[in-house]
């Protein structure tokens, strides 16, 4: 896949995600107007926010992991596939302790359920760029050159 429609692609699945979790929050300020269940026992309330960290976490541990092994694929196909792989999960599992925030923020309204704010962050600084893509896979200028030839 040229280089060009590769990166596109990504970009586009990366902005639907992001989007998908703010207007996820704006239905829920909106709409809703947390706190939702004031009576709800804080033991939920703390277990939605840990499994958000452990999502979180468990997330971009497997998919730097894939990234990394992706670099030292042979093949420029398949080092852009495992990329673009680890790329997925890694929006995955940020999208779900995302969600898992914001569940808990709608059944609370306490301020530190509202960490989807810096996880919309962290996603916006790994958004897919060429440089990023090329410096993530540590590619050579010989395998840029055939990326930007691709059909």
């Amino acid at each position: 896949m040229k280089s060009t429609t590769y990166i596109r692609t990504l970009q586009i699945i990366h902005v639907a995600i992001m989007l998908g979790i703010v207007g996820f929050w704006l239905v829920i300020v909106l709409a809703i107007q947390p706190p939702m269940q004031p009576d709800m026992p804080n033991i939920v309330i703390y277990a939605l926010t840990g499994m958000g960290f452990v999502a979180c976490l468990a997330g971009s541990i497997f998919a730097f992991n894939l990234q990394n092994k992706a670099k030292a694929e042979s093949q420029l196909s398949n080092k852009l596939q495992q990329y673009r792989t680890a790329h997925i999960i890694f929006l995955g599992a940020m999208e779900g302790a995302a969600m898992l925030f914001l569940i808990a923020y709608m059944l609370s309204a306490y301020w530190w359920t509202q960490f989807f704010g810096a996880i919309l962050a962290i996603m916006a600084i790994y958004f897919p760029t060429r440089t990023r893509i090329i410096s993530a896979l540590e590619l050579s200028n010989s395998d840029v050159d055939k990326w930007d030839n691709l059909a």
